[in-house]
């Protein structure tokens, strides 16, 4: 996990971190959050907003405050999409999210870290990986993309 959190400390850019669980996007969320610095144009009045109707300690919430999106299927589905939107108009910087943001969201990364080389204990199969390589680098708004893969 230090590797991981060190790496995002010196990225600038739009950065999905691919998880294989929701379990483990939690993980990487909770760590990442108290280690970035929150952008420009963060997510303040959607945080205040969930933090009110959920609770205002959940990880959903603090990532906003910081910048950190989360997107799998156990975060309801319009805060999912919520995060989304906000990843894509840049009040978050970072996006951490399991397989299901690969089925059919358009997103605007430069980056994209594989946080470990499993999807629920299998290994990534080729379509799957270069699917989620494939958006880094979106053209129209980061003509060149970096994929890397941080050790679990």
């Amino acid at each position: 996990m230090k590797t991981l959190i060190d790496l995002c400390q010196t990225l600038r850019d739009p950065t999905i971190i691919f998880c294989s669980s929701p379990k483990s996007a939690a993980e990487v969320a909770q760590a990442l959050i108290p280690s970035v610095a929150p952008p420009r144009h963060i997510a303040t009045d959607a945080a205040n907003w969930v933090g009110d109707h959920y609770h205002p300690d959940w990880h959903f919430v603090r990532g906003l405050r910081k910048g950190v999106g989360i997107y799998h299927g156990r975060i309801p589905r319009a805060l999912a999409h919520y995060a989304v939107a906000a990843f894509n108009s840049g009040a978050i910087r970072f996006l951490v999210c399991t397989s299901t943001l690969i089925e059919g969201v358009n997103i605007k990364d430069k980056n994209v870290i594989f946080y470990g080389d499993k999807i629920n204990r299998r290994s990534i199969d080729f379509f799957t990986f270069d699917s989620i390589k494939g958006s880094s680098g979106r053209i129209g708004q980061h003509y060149i993309g970096h994929v890397c893969s941080a050790p679990r």
